[in-house]
């Protein structure tokens, strides 16, 4: 019978599973060093992989997972092109302006204000309004708003822009308010005439 080749170990992880173990003995067997081999390549490719994984995370370096950023991006998967090629389309598109609707506008200059904002589409056309609620007592910077609302809107539409405030009255204040008017008419009305 001849003595089997013991020079298996290739793998950096193997030989470090091989150096582990009592010596003398598990490096010798055959069987021992294949099963050290095959497991210390498998842990190889995962720590390869752990290592180009930190490019995968980015569209401009990625390889493997270009697919998965096509798909992410919406742009349909075509292997026949350049990796470069394929990289370019990902940063155009991630690059690209989303779309503004009037949901997102209304979130940006609520946030602006401090104030409840509702936006109404196509009072005329192409013009939709802007109304700001400052009941809730917040002073609102009218050029501050004007500058956004002309950064983040669409370039082919314009807009008006109005400022509500809500007064709530109860019937003591009706009352009282009334009662001044009246007071204010008879008393103050008989003086103007007769001047």
């Amino acid at each position: 019978m001849t003595k089997p080749d013991l020079d298996i170990i290739r793998s950096p992880a193997a030989e470090r599973m091989r150096r582990s173990v009592t010596p003398g003995f598990y490096d010798r067997s055959y069987t021992a060093l294949w099963m050290f081999e095959v497991i210390g390549r498998e842990y190889d490719g995962m720590s390869e992989w752990a290592r180009t994984l930190r490019d995968e995370i980015f569209p401009q370096t990625c390889t493997w997972s270009i697919a998965i950023w096509e798909w992410v991006y919406g742009i349909e998967p075509d292997e026949r092109l350049p990796l470069p090629y394929r990289r370019a389309r990902l940063l155009s598109r991630k690059l690209q302006r989303p779309p503004i609707n009037p949901a997102h506008i209304e979130a940006v200059l609520s946030a602006l204000t401090g104030c409840p904002v509702i936006i109404t589409e196509n009072v005329a056309p192409y013009t939709f309004h802007v109304e700001v609620d400052e009941s809730v007592g917040a002073a609102v910077d009218y050029d501050a708003l004007y500058k956004v609302l002309r950064e983040i809107k669409p370039s082919h539409l314009s807009f008006k822009t109005d400022s509500v405030i809500t007064v709530t009255f109860t019937v003591t204040d009706y009352y009282a308010g009334a009662l001044a008017e009246m007071l204010r008419e008879f008393f103050i009305g008989d003086e103007s005439e007769n001047m």
